[in-house]
């Protein structure tokens, strides 16, 4: 039970909750919908939920570790400044290509930015272990696996029914029955030195129970939602549940939970962190980043994909045919919160900077 204690980063409760059980959670949501309720697709209610509330605004709590972080924007004030500039520009330019090259290189760059938040939360949760060389590339290697056998999996598969974004987005080759056994078999096989590994570890050290369920929850929900089942409702909660709320978890401790600012250090937003009140910050916390993400969702939804009506209804009018040579500067300006935030989560999470909430 200590080594289970002391291997949190700061809040157990938070930690547990939030960070470890999504994965879990995500696949128990999943299977209760589609075999409870029948549901095959998300409803209005639930992509409100899954996607604006967890997938879009997730982006934007990237904010409150940069740019409403007044001390460290001045620090690093090139970065977030020249940032968006360049992902604008290479947004406009992959778009000038086509529509389709343009969504494939933010498909691959998107999973790219989601494999790594798993490596990195893992890394997190490996720190405190006393671990040999090998020890070491067997756990990295293990959490790749967890995320690229399903990605490749996918790739040598018939196409599924459902996308990342849209519909051809991802080069599938064909269908490789024979390399997609290959592929889980050696997957197994590692899993399996792994496991033996880890109960050699335990005798001397105890579980590491963070690591381990951030590790197989990782392989469970990818592997669910991308190879078990096939269509979009189980790929879309598993995707977002397992990336999102995790990073909510990560922004919240790291720079709202434990904020130790003053006012002459941050913007006025962050200053609300210093109050004692947890309502009262979660509530500014959700509410900034959801109508952030509503807001985004709604332009999206307005002039692009047109799929939602139902829910933004009151913008659709007289605005819904947007021409070609406008979406050639709109879809890379609507796209900027997301590619940065892909960007930026390289730099913000590095060792030389102060998190006050996270004892690493």
């Amino acid at each position: 039970m200590n080594a289970l204690k002391n291997n949190f980063i700061s809040s157990p409760k938070i930690e547990s909750l939030f960070i470890l059980a999504p994965p879990f959670l995500s696949v128990l949501l999943a299977l209760l919908l589609k075999n409870t309720f029948d549901y095959s697709e998300l409803t209005p209610v639930l992509w409100l939920i899954i996607v604006v509330g967890m997938d879009v605004s997730h982006v934007w709590t990237t904010l409150f570790r940069t740019y409403f972080n007044k001390s460290y924007f001045k620090d690093k004030s090139d970065l977030f400044f020249y940032t968006p500039l360049i992902c604008f520009i290479v947004s406009v330019v992959f778009y000038s290509f086509g529509k389709l090259v343009f969504w494939k290189f933010l498909a691959y760059f998107a999973v790219f930015h989601f494999v790594r938040q798993q490596y990195g939360i893992f890394l997190l949760y490996s720190r405190k272990s006393n671990l040999s060389t090998f020890q070491e590339r067997l756990g990295k290697t293990c959490i790749y696996l967890s995320t690229l056998t399903p990605m490749i999996h996918w790739h040598l598969n018939l196409p599924r029914n459902f996308q990342w974004f849209m519909e051809g987005d991802f080069f599938i080759l064909g269908h490789f029955p024979l390399l997609i056994n290959l592929l889980w078999g050696v997957t197994l096989a590692v899993f399996l030195i792994y496991l033996f590994n880890e109960f050699k570890l335990s005798k001397r050290d105890g579980i590491n129970w963070q690591k381990n369920l951030i590790l197989f929850g990782t392989l469970l929900s990818w592997s669910f939602g991308i190879v078990i089942y096939n269509d979009d409702l189980s790929f879309t909660i598993t995707n977002v549940m397992t990336h999102g709320i995790p990073y909510f978890a990560l922004i919240w401790l790291s720079s709202c939970s434990g904020y130790e600012g003053d006012e002459k250090k941050s913007f006025k937003l962050m200053t609300i962190f210093n109050n004692r009140n947890l309502f009262l910050k979660a509530l500014v916390f959700i509410g900034v980043v959801f109508s952030l993400g509503y807001l985004e969702e709604l332009f999206w939804d307005t002039f692009v994909w047109h799929e939602h009506s139902e829910i933004f209804s009151w913008l659709y009018d007289g605005i819904v045919n947007s021409d070609n040579s406008m979406l050639n500067l709109l879809v890379p300006l609507l796209s900027l919160p997301q590619l940065t935030h892909y960007v930026l989560d390289g730099f913000i999470w590095k060792g030389n900077i102060k998190y006050p909430g996270l004892k690493f």
